[in-house]
């Protein structure tokens, strides 16, 4: 059972229910081949923080490189961790206001690798 509102999200041949909240950020991730594992739009009661899990490290970095600038400002807003639980899995805790700003910076990235 989930515990917040979930939404069918598609991008291609990817198809997955998340939480409403992460609806958006989930498909640019998907858009600019980053993949993910699960999320989470608010990892604690009240806390307003969100949590998206990523398929490798390599997705992990991927979407670092998109949102590093922020990161940088914010150090102590987002954070990079990774768990070992019978194998190796990346996420990022981010509050969840820079959601659509992580969705946009993702999506700009996403076009311009497109461009001829």
């Amino acid at each position: 059972m989930t515990q917040h509102q979930q939404v069918t999200v598609r991008v291609g041949d990817l198809e997955a229910d998340v939480d409403e909240g992460m609806a958006e950020l989930v498909k640019a991730c998907w858009r600019a081949g980053i993949g993910t594992e699960e999320s989470c739009e608010e990892v604690a009661t009240n806390s307003g923080m969100a949590r998206l899990a990523f398929d490798t490290l390599g997705d992990m970095e991927h979407f670092y490189e998109a949102v590093r600038d922020e990161c940088d400002d914010l150090p102590d807003a987002w954070r990079f961790e990774l768990w070992a639980d019978g194998g190796l899995l990346g996420f990022v805790v981010l509050p969840r206001e820079r959601l659509a700003w992580a969705a946009s910076r993702l999506a700009a990235i996403s076009v311009t690798s497109q461009t001829p």
